[in-house]
């Protein structure tokens, strides 16, 4: 079973839920302002051991680089023809995390 975690964008900066357990997630959710960025584990890592969470970058061999987003009850990127390609249909340890789109507004 996939572990449960969190991490927001706030403020400019990244925040990480500090515990799995109910009351840690109630406390974390407490804290952030109402328009923070909530991104959820995805459950993978990359080529790197790195957590894939929503909206990371990941960079793939070929050096193309794809968002992470949550769709129809599963994780996966969205492509340059705006197609969404599900985790299911790919090895992630070819990829690897190489920033965010909060961080890197331009990618």
């Amino acid at each position: 079973m996939r572990e449960i975690k969190f991490r927001a964008y706030q403020d400019n900066e990244m925040l990480f839920s500090p515990i799995s357990s109910n009351y840690g997630l109630n406390r974390f959710f407490g804290m952030l302002y109402e328009d923070t960025k909530i991104m959820q584990f995805t459950g993978e890592q990359d080529k790197m051991g790195a957590n894939i969470y929503e909206g990371d970058l990941l960079e793939f061999n070929g050096g193309n680089q794809l968002a992470v987003f949550f769709e129809d009850g599963s994780f996966g990127c969205v492509d340059s023809s705006n197609n969404f390609l599900s985790f299911w249909a790919w090895n992630m340890l070819i990829s690897e995390v190489v920033g965010n789109i909060h961080e890197n507004k331009n990618k």
